[in-house]
């Protein structure tokens, strides 16, 4: 962030807060300005927007570093440093050309019998999950 864009957003901010007085205005531009230098323009800028919005007392730089995520978050934007996700796409199985529906689903019954017999060929499965758990017993 510029020192003029921390002349910018300190403007803003002091607009806010009438009340307030600035007995120094360079020294305070300077310490917003050691503190914010590092940080990006519009989160900052959001960040005094939260505030301002959230608080009826002028802000110090670690008030608006603290609530840079929560402003993000308030004004739709997730944080930059964080990846999104994609959600997971469903599965989709195709009826195979020349079946019917009632083929399939007969065919798939099938399927899942033979691995039932597969994996209990004593006939050992009870109503829970397959008894596969140790609680289950």
């Amino acid at each position: 962030m510029t020192r003029e864009d921390t002349i910018k957003i300190l403007s803003l901010v002091r607009a806010n807060y009438p009340l307030v007085k600035i007995s120094d205005p360079a020294a305070m531009v300077s310490a917003w300005h050691m503190n914010l230098a590092d940080y990006d323009t519009e989160k900052v800028l959001k960040a005094a927007k939260f505030h301002m919005k959230t608080s009826k007392y002028f802000p110090t730089p670690a008030d608006l570093i603290e609530v840079m995520t929560r402003a993000d978050l308030a004004y739709n934007e997730p944080p930059r440093d964080i990846p999104s996700i994609e959600a997971p796409r469903a599965k989709v199985t195709t009826i195979p050309e020349g079946m019917s529906e009632e083929d399939f689903l007969d065919n798939l019954c099938q399927q899942m019998a033979e691995l039932e017999e597969e994996c209990w060929p004593d006939g050992t499965q009870n109503s829970t999950l397959g008894g596969c758990l140790p609680y289950e017993e």
